[in-house]
């Protein structure tokens, strides 16, 4: 690589050809927090990776979590969750919600979308702007952004899904039910012809499943076109536990009982989202601004892969007001917000009653 990097400007001036006035290049990728290394036998072989879990799978972690110039980090457990949360969840199971339904309640044909309420304008609109936000993000070299705000609006379309709730919809009102179906329907193809050339051989069947035939030119869904069979594109992948490693853990915790003084340490406040924004460089935080009773603090959170800057803003959270402030990725922390959270998702503590406003004690 040193040869290369000495010698190709001459090779380019001897040819005639003008020097790039930059260049672009990613960082080193890691072994956990080590560099790669034959001695030390950490290397990643990805044709083992490809040859368990499909190129598009590895294709997809790779621009995903790096970010140019910047090392990254590879572990099994990093990429197995990036691809059950990414993939097998937010992606495939959307997929599945709503080929089943069409399947079973329209005779396996895209039902037609009738009255529009503005939820599902705005939701139809995004999703034709999508290409605009992604395209600027990748003209930047921002890969991973611009994959990051595909599955930010895959979870949209869930959200959608979850609120609309076409599978009762169906026993009662068949022609909205058919409405919600045609608007998901319509939102994921636009997400699948973006995310095709990320994942090729898997969208491609994707997009057969909702009746979409690249090879023909066919990238938006019809009323009364007729889907594909639905089989899982992405079989999630189970992790195998260490049983000792867990009865150890639950030892612990068992063990691990604190006093009623020692809880009186923390003073859990209620706080008003004002403001969000991602962290420059950070693809997992978001930075809040709050309102915490008469004053204003500032928190840094890892939630960004769960909520977008319009799903947090206007919250009132539950914060730990008392700890002592952080530096995270060069942003100031004062506090941290309470949040549940498995393997495959994050929930933050929300307090529903409007009437309670910020800077309340929590107890």
């Amino acid at each position: 690589m040193t040869t290369h990097a000495v010698y190709w400007p001459t090779i380019l001036m001897s040819a005639g050809i003008p020097l790039p006035q930059s260049i672009f290049a990613h960082g080193w990728w890691l072994s956990g927090k080590s560099k790669m290394s034959k001695s030390i036998g950490n290397v990643v072989n990805p044709l083992d990776l490809i040859k368990d879990y499909g190129v598009d799978s590895v294709r997809y972690y790779l621009m995903r979590e790096m970010v140019l110039g910047q090392d990254a980090s590879f572990t099994m457990e990093s990429f197995i969750k990036r691809y059950n949360s990414d993939l097998a969840n937010d992606l495939g199971n959307l997929v599945g919600r709503i080929t089943t339904l069409i399947d079973r309640h329209f005779e396996g044909c895209i039902p037609e979308g009738l009255e529009f309420d503005e939820a599902e304008k705005a939701l139809i609109k995004s999703s034709d702007e999508l290409h605009k936000v992604v395209s600027k993000n990748i003209s930047l070299m921002r890969l991973s952004e611009a994959v990051e705000e595909i599955m930010q609006f895959v979870r949209s379309i869930n959200r959608y899904m979850e609120r609309s709730e076409p599978w009762k919809l169906v026993k009662n009102n068949i022609d909205k039910a058919g409405t919600v179906l045609f608007v998901a329907a319509y939102s994921l193809a636009n997400v699948l012809n973006l995310l095709h050339p990320i994942m090729p051989v898997r969208i491609e069947k994707i997009l057969k499943m909702i009746g979409l035939d690249m090879a023909k030119g066919s990238k938006q869904v019809k009323p009364g076109q007729l889907i594909g069979e639905f089989e899982i594109p992405f079989p999630r992948i189970e992790l195998e536990k260490n049983n000792n490693s867990e009865i150890e853990k639950e030892q612990i915790m068992s063990d691990s009982k604190i006093e009623i003084n020692d809880f009186a340490k923390l003073d859990l406040r209620t706080a008003i989202v004002k403001s969000a924004e991602k962290v420059e460089g950070a693809d997992k935080l978001l930075k809040l601004k709050l309102e915490l009773g008469d004053e204003m603090r500032q928190i840094v959170a890892g939630i960004a892969e769960h909520y977008s800057v319009e799903d947090i803003i206007g919250k009132t959270i539950v914060i730990v007001a008392n700890m002592k402030p952080a530096i995270i990725r060069g942003v100031e922390s004062n506090g941290m917000l309470l949040a549940a959270s498995t393997d495959d998702s994050v929930t933050v503590l929300t307090i529903e009653n409007h009437e309670i406003g910020s800077g309340i004690r929590v107890s």
